[in-house]
Order: C-alpha cells, then structure tokens, then sequence
C-alpha cells in the first residue's frame, strides 16, 4: 500500500485508498478505517476506489466487512465505493458484490 488519502466533504469522510488492495494490503487498510471509527462515529464512509491497482478476495472481504458494519445499530451510517474503475468493477461483478455495495461514479453523485 502506498498511501491512504482522507478527506471530509460535508458528512462524508472520503478516503482515498492507492496502490493494491490484496492479501497483503486489505489488512493495513482494515486497520487504518477500524482507527478511524474508534475515534468516533462515521456518519458516511466513502471509499475513493480509483487509485486502486489491483483487488483481490481479501480487498472484497474487507469491503464486506466494512458493508456489514453499516446501519442504524452499526459504527457507520452510510458507506459507499466511488469511482470504480474498469478493473474492479470486473472484480465485484464477477464476484456478484457490485449489487451490494452502493456504487457511485464520483463524489459528486453523494447526496
């Protein structure tokens, strides 16, 4: 991993997440997000997936996991991924977690 962006735009706190979210990356950043909701509640979590090189199952469980934690009763109100490119959008339609996830083009679409 490279290096982790945030940034906050109204209630959405953007992080931007460069380099490969795999094996042995998606633990890193796993922690990094799990520091951030320790130190208090994310209303809207977004991750800015177009720096991503590469994912793989472990960025998808991550993700997942994430996901799971959304809700009234969970550490985070909203999650979204923005600005997928090609190559992982091909990830999370093969692995059918493209209709899991709500899947925006950019920050501009966030409401």
């Amino acid at each position: 991993m490279e290096e982790i962006k945030v940034k906050k735009i109204g209630k959405h706190k953007i992080i931007e997440i460069e380099g490969r979210f795999d094996i042995y990356n998606s633990p890193k950043i796993k922690r990094h997000i799990e520091n951030m909701i320790s130190q208090g509640e994310l209303e809207s979590l977004v991750l800015d997936m177009s720096s991503v090189s590469r994912m793989d199952s472990s960025g998808l469980a991550c993700l997942a996991n994430l996901k799971s934690r959304t809700g009234e009763k969970g550490d985070i109100k909203e999650f979204y991924l923005i600005n997928c490119p090609g190559r992982i959008m091909e990830v999370l339609k093969m692995s059918g977690m493209d209709d899991y996830f709500k899947i925006l083009k950019s920050e501009k679409e966030l409401p």
